[in-house]
């Protein structure tokens, strides 16, 4: 006989189950992507995308399902793959992902990704992992000038008021896109790492409006910008990065010294409009830019951001009708900002410009 202690026991369990939020999995398990037949889902080379989002699609109703692209094949595609969550995307570093000649993507002001989300851009999807293959974004062979946000590589949008989140790009090999190599706006716990990018013509990495992330061990020869980037993010560390500008074949403006025009190897700046700057750390870094190596602009009062043990080099020789040329420029900032224990070497301008700023404090930098 159930005594009524039991009875309030169950119905405690019960409550605390169904109220209780669990990633529901099946069994995990791993789909096939293939160019030679030997997949669950087989692709001729043409029109691939559509192949790769049927089994991105069954990932969707079957969370935890792998996606796996076999190798060596190049899957040309003209149209975004779109991944949903609970979802792991990987591959033989022989498979290519790559976008197709012309696919006319020049009008997509927000910037279409070669890799985005199911429901598009303020859409919550979350626990996702990409890692192991390649993707080329073939830009020499997409219409329009250089250098403009035409498309992305990969890119996760939330919104204002709900984050994508658990979201983990690494051991990739990004290349050869008119934007940015990864973008992640709206977000928590993002983290991107030990990747390669070559010849991105915005950013390879850019966290907007992110809170708590990793961008590290990441080899980065970037176009533009900057090789990475943080507005109005929290929480964020950059370690261990190696930033250059690309030298490569690239439609993209080259200086006299065979660069392609760099702004900053990394930006750390605030809107207005958006939540504040804070808590940021940038260590052990090897980073070499044009106009700036390091670049900090509109951090409010008590911004904490951290430059330590960096070794900035041959920074602050591009003319882009700017005067913060530097090894480390620090513009329009308030307090909380500290600079120690960096090798600035061969700075072409000033090893650090100042300019409209309160309460900073550096120390110890060497040349």
């Amino acid at each position: 006989m159930i005594n009524q202690k039991q009875i309030i026991f169950s119905l405690l369990c019960l409550y605390t189950l169904a109220n209780t939020p669990v990633a529901l999995c099946d069994t995990p398990q791993v789909v096939y992507v293939a160019g030679d037949g030997t997949g669950n889902y087989n692709c001729d080379g043409t029109n691939d995308q559509v192949q790769i989002n049927q089994a991105l699609s069954y990932a969707v109703i079957h969370p935890c399902t792998t996606v796996y692209l076999k190798g060596p094949f190049v899957y040309d595609i003209e149209n975004s793959c779109l991944i949903g969550s609970n979802t792991e995307l990987t591959g033989d570093s022989s498979a290519i992902l790559r976008l197709a000649n012309n696919v006319g993507w020049t009008t997509a002001g927000m910037g279409t990704p070669i890799i985005g989300q199911v429901g598009g851009p303020g859409t919550v999807v979350h626990d996702i992992k990409i890692h192991g293959f390649e993707i080329d974004g073939n830009e020499c062979a997409q219409p329009g000038s250089g250098g403009k946000d035409l498309y992305r590589i990969i890119s996760f949008q939330g919104s204002s008021s709900a984050s994508v989140y658990n979201i983990s790009v690494y051991d990739m090999n990004l290349h050869d896109a008119k934007g940015e190599g990864f973008r992640c706006t709206f977000g928590k716990n993002i983290y991107y790492y030990n990747n390669v990018g070559n010849n991105l013509q915005h950013t390879c990495v850019m966290y907007s409006r992110v809170n708590t992330g990793e961008i590290r061990d990441n080899v980065a020869h970037h176009c533009a910008c900057a090789a990475d980037r943080l507005d109005n993010c929290q929480n964020i560390i950059i370690e261990n990065e190696k930033i250059s500008p690309y030298s490569g074949i690239t439609t993209y403006i080259k200086n006299s010294n065979g660069y392609a025009v760099s702004d900053a190897g990394i930006q750390i700046c605030n809107t207005a409009s958006w939540s504040d700057t804070s808590n940021i750390i940038i260590r052990n870094c090897n980073i070499m830019s044009g106009v700036n190596g390091v670049w900090l602009d509109r951090l409010k009062d008590g911004s904490n951001v951290n430059l330590y043990n960096n070794v900035i080099r041959d920074s602050g020789y591009e003319n882009e009708g700017v005067s913060r040329n530097g090894g480390i420029a620090i513009t329009n900032c308030g307090n909380g900002i500290t600079i120690q224990n960096n090798d600035i070497i061969g700075s072409y301008a000033p090893r650090i410009y100042v300019d409209r700023i309160s309460g900073t404090h550096y120390s110890d930098y060497r040349e």
